[in-house]
């Protein structure tokens, strides 16, 4: 059996430090795939609009020293991970990591979260996914700019187990967790949501 495929997405973009974050958390897991939205699509849920082109366009992300292959795209975070599983991967992923979303992702609101979207476009293909998300000010929601120091302070350690934990299933193919850590340097909650049986 050849080396894990991890492919990371979020709904804040591919400029986001939350998903370089991501990136950084998982890399040393495995070959890491990046295909994400060209902007912000927080609160796109699963939607597959017929607004979007499509466009898609490679770019390398450089983090720390090293390289990684990305694709932005013009659409929504569970396009994504369509268009991932169409052609962009070169095999079906072994996990697919959603996030880090600026801004929690919990109750009854869940299901609006583009974060949560990919997430649930994975699991309908049978791909274990992991959709994870931070609490933190309002007004970094919608910016995805907020420093990646402060994004790497709950990737590190939740993000890595969490993913090894939900990769190592022995069903992994209903699977589909939402992991929300509330601020960063103070954790106040932790959940981990099992969406699957």
């Amino acid at each position: 059996m050849g080396e894990r495929m991890i492919l990371i997405t979020n709904d804040d973009g591919i400029r986001s430090a939350g998903l370089r974050a991501a990136v950084q958390a998982v890399s040393r897991l495995g070959e890491v795939l990046i295909v994400a939205p060209n902007r912000q699509w927080s609160g796109s849920g699963r939607s597959m609009p017929s607004s979007v082109s499509g466009d898609v366009k490679e770019t390398v992300l450089e983090l720390e020293g090293e390289r990684y292959g990305a694709y932005e795209i013009d659409a929504t975070p569970a396009l994504c991970v369509i268009y991932a599983m169409m052609g962009l991967a070169d095999r079906q992923p072994d996990l697919v990591v959603s996030g880090i979303n600026f801004g929690e992702n919990i109750s009854i609101d869940i299901t609006i979260s583009g974060t949560i979207g990919a997430a649930l476009e994975a699991a309908a293909f049978g791909i274990p996914a992991l959709a994870v998300s931070v609490e933190m000010s309002v007004e970094n929601h919608l910016t995805g700019d907020a420093p990646l120091a402060h994004a790497d302070s709950i990737a590190l350690e939740g993000l890595v187990s969490v993913t090894v934990c939900l990769a190592s299933r022995t069903r992994p193919e209903d699977q589909l967790l939402a992991f929300d850590q509330a601020d960063l340097n103070d954790v106040i909650a932790e959940t981990l949501t099992d969406e699957g049986d």
